[in-house]
């Protein structure tokens, strides 16, 4: 696929990352947040980089793993979409934690996934409900957008070559019905 490899992560990619809540956010509970493991390459249009994140303390210390998909060709708003818990459906009933957007037409994909966003109607002119079969079939999807980039949580802490195929085609696949024209996502 043309990537290359790097063990240290730069400067420039834990700048970026900063952007984004769901990695970030852990910092402010752990002594650091560093990034290993970089795979990273173009494929014209877009920029993807793969990447472990590494944070706690030197006695516990924890990896996650990303994927960040960046292009100038996506303009998106904020947005965050992952699994809707238990929890998170009782904090939405009382009132408390994340605002969640639910679609009328689509109950299924509503009780599925928590999906939040500052602007909520940019978001719905920007999502294409095309989009909502991919969700779906990929129950366990955390995605967050930030203005051009799209940064996934990798549900796996050991990554072969042929994972990392099927995860940047998917991330794709996600792009590409996420920018063909706006569809009425109410």
């Amino acid at each position: 696929m043309g990537l290359k490899f790097s063990y240290r992560g730069s400067k420039k990619l834990l700048n970026r990352l900063a952007r984004f809540n769901f990695p970030t956010r852990r910092k402010r509970f752990f002594s650091s947040l560093s990034i290993t493991n970089v795979i990273e390459g173009n494929t014209g249009k877009i920029h993807i980089s793969i990447f472990d994140v590494r944070h706690g303390t030197a006695k516990h210390p924890r990896h996650d793993a990303f994927l960040l998909l960046r292009s100038k060709a996506l303009v998106c708003p904020e947005f965050r979409i992952e699994p809707e818990s238990f929890l998170d459906k009782l904090d939405h009933a009382i009132g408390i934690g994340w605002h969640d957007i639910d679609f009328d037409k689509y109950p299924e994909f509503s009780n599925q996934f928590l999906l939040s966003s500052a602007d909520e109607e940019r978001f719905r002119r920007f999502f294409n409900v095309n989009a909502i079969p991919f969700f779906l079939s990929h129950p366990h999807m955390r995605l967050e957008a930030q203005s051009n980039a799209f940064l996934f949580t990798l549900p796996v802490s050991f990554l072969t070559a042929d994972i990392v195929e099927k995860h940047i085609a998917e991330a794709i696949e996600l792009y590409n019905l996420l920018m063909v024209p706006e569809q009425t996502s109410n």
